[in-house]
């Protein structure tokens, strides 16, 4: 079993990934607004770090980062509403 160690900044937003023998894994650099300015993968990791300010989940296909029903758009620093299709009978 894989165990990874989440290293924050003030903010909790992760800077760094390491694996139980304390090598990095993962490392990252964010900009004011939650983004992500560069980040650094080891080329062994099995480790997909998509995690980003408090509660919030990077979705790859957007670029955004999903909050509980909304988007948090970093480059903006503002939130953006989707509206959700729901089938109807």
């Amino acid at each position: 079993m894989d165990i990874f160690w989440y290293h924050t900044e003030l903010n909790d937003v992760a800077e760094g990934v390491t694996d139980n023998n304390g090598d990095t894994v993962w490392r990252g650099t964010s900009i004011a607004r939650g983004g992500s300015l560069r980040e650094e993968l080891a080329a062994r990791a099995r480790l997909l770090q998509n995690l980003r300010f408090r509660n919030q989940y990077l979705d790859c296909e957007t670029g955004l980062h999903y909050k509980t029903f909304r988007y948090y758009d970093p480059q903006w620093g503002k939130h953006r509403w989707i509206r959700l299709v729901w089938p109807t009978d």
